[in-house]
């Protein structure tokens, strides 16, 4: 695990606070079922430098490797332990930054509270279905540790 959890687990708490979601497993608070997708999306590491969705690892589906090749940054389309894919969110991410660069979306999407705002705004629209790890329910393996990161947020805030 990176010592990025708690950076992420005190955003998150900023962001959603006590509100609550309901999940295939009951209803739980928002932070919690987040930084547990985080977690499953980052490889259970949370680092806020997790990058994925290389043009390589896309070659199985040519419509996103396409849109990748547009928009990405060192060959990779998602960044942050969110894994917020570039290319989907590109107007949001120049609207937000200012700029229309993908590696400088990258770097800003590395930086915490700005990858917990982008997933904010992805929740609010999509719901947590944006994220394959919380369709094909990878985020329970993480939930653990999710809530007890969430649990010491709420005890230091």
């Amino acid at each position: 695990m990176s010592d990025d959890l708690p950076l992420y687990a005190k955003a998150a708490l900023a962001k959603w606070g006590e509100a609550t979601i309901q999940t295939t497993h009951g209803e739980k608070p928002t932070a919690v079922v987040m930084l547990a997708v985080f977690g499953a999306e980052s490889g259970g590491t949370w680092d806020r430098r997790t990058r994925g969705d290389s043009i390589a690892e896309l070659a199985a589906w040519p419509e996103s490797q396409a849109m990748v090749r547009e928009c990405n940054c060192v060959g990779y389309g998602s960044w942050g332990a969110p894994q917020i894919f570039m290319p989907v969110h590109a107007a949001w991410l120049k609207e937000q930054t200012g700029v229309d660069s993908p590696c400088f979306w990258a770097a800003w999407l590395c930086e915490v509270p700005h990858a917990v705002e982008a997933a904010a705004v992805i929740l609010a629209s999509q719901g947590p279905g944006a994220w394959s790890t919380y369709t094909g329910g990878e985020w329970l393996a993480h939930l653990a540790q999710a809530q007890a990161a969430y649990a010491a947020a709420k005890e230091a805030a």
